[in-house]
């Protein structure tokens, strides 16, 4: 049929005040999410719930849903050549070369493929796709290196010469930086730096107040969590290819602390891993990346994909 199946229910095993204290509970996940997931379910929008023995709707929840549904129809009637397009690889663990890796999964090579498919497909890719120099492995060097600390800091205005820099020295013979980028335009296929710095004061007009407040009660200035550059801003970046942009997953934050993040009810993404996706969802015009859709290359990635997906079409 060629048609997204999404699943649009209320709770009709749960109340109300009980969804909002623990969540989908049991035998309700099953028929919500489960079974559905088996039919070929892409998404599912809890809309409601009980409300003594009667049902009730949530707007907030049923405008959810139209959002979403506006959103797929949107990515399906804008031209092909025109759809805009995040790529999203694994980084973990944080700073000891893990970007672009996965379990059993070729990811530069996988990388490349992708990218020469979608060209084939109609995807504007730049010149990926007819550089004869171009690699996924070139694309992961640049990534791991807008993933370092110290180009962090220094923000997204001098990553592109940072980029360039480590070219140069890779043409040199440089050994420390991979051999990959020696290759003309560093094998990048005419890709070039993406990305902002955001303020608080900017994610907060994103996020609305309410949230902008539960982020900062669960990240406080101190523990602000990764991605930060020297002036307490929140770093995105990556690589624009055409209407592909390329990036690496933010880290969540509590790599040091798993128990903080399987019992501590209140924690929220950090101020970082917010900003990522806020802009990857904002329209080109408004200084973001205008994403319609993000595709996940790495591990984790299945329970991510609808996730990330189903918030950047709302």
């Amino acid at each position: 049929m060629d048609v997204p199946y999404i699943v649009a229910s209320p709770l009709l095993l749960q109340s109300i005040p009980q969804w909002k204290q623990k969540g989908v509970l049991g035998l309700q996940s099953v028929v919500l999410y489960s079974l559905p997931e088996l039919d070929g379910a892409i998404d599912t929008i809890v809309l409601g719930g009980l409300v003594g023995d009667k049902i009730a709707l949530v707007p907030e929840r049923v405008r959810k849903l139209c959002s979403r549904l506006h959103g797929w129809i949107s990515l399906r009637q804008t031209p092909v050549h025109d759809r805009q397009i995040s790529i999203m690889l694994y980084g973990f663990p944080p700073n000891v070369g893990a970007v672009g890796t996965a379990a059993l999964l070729d990811v530069p090579n996988s990388l490349e493929n992708l990218l020469i498919r979608l060209s084939k497909e109609g995807y504007n890719v730049g010149d990926f796709a007819s550089d004869p120099d171009s690699s996924g492995q070139s694309l992961v060097a640049a990534l791991s290196i807008l993933c370092e600390n110290s180009v962090i800091a220094a923000g997204t205005n001098r990553m592109q010469d940072t980029i360039e820099q480590r070219m140069k020295r890779a043409c040199e013979g440089d050994k420390t930086v991979p051999e990959t980028l020696a290759k003309e335009g560093g094998g990048l296929g005419g890709a070039v730096v993406n990305g902002a710095d955001m303020k608080f004061d900017e994610l907060e007009a994103l996020l609305g107040k309410y949230m902008t407040k539960k982020v900062r009660r669960a990240w406080p200035e101190k523990e602000r969590g990764p991605g930060m550059n020297a002036k307490n801003e929140m770093v995105v970046s990556g690589l624009q290819l055409g209407n592909v942009f390329i990036t690496v997953q933010p880290l969540l934050g509590v790599e040091g602390d798993p128990m903080r993040l399987l019992f501590e009810r209140d924690l929220t993404p950090h101020p970082q891993y917010c900003a990522t996706y806020e802009w990857l969802r904002q329209p080109k015009e408004r200084g973001g990346a205008g994403s319609q859709a993000v595709i996940h290359l790495g591990v984790s990635c299945l329970n991510l994909l609808m996730l990330i997906l189903v918030s950047l079409v709302s």
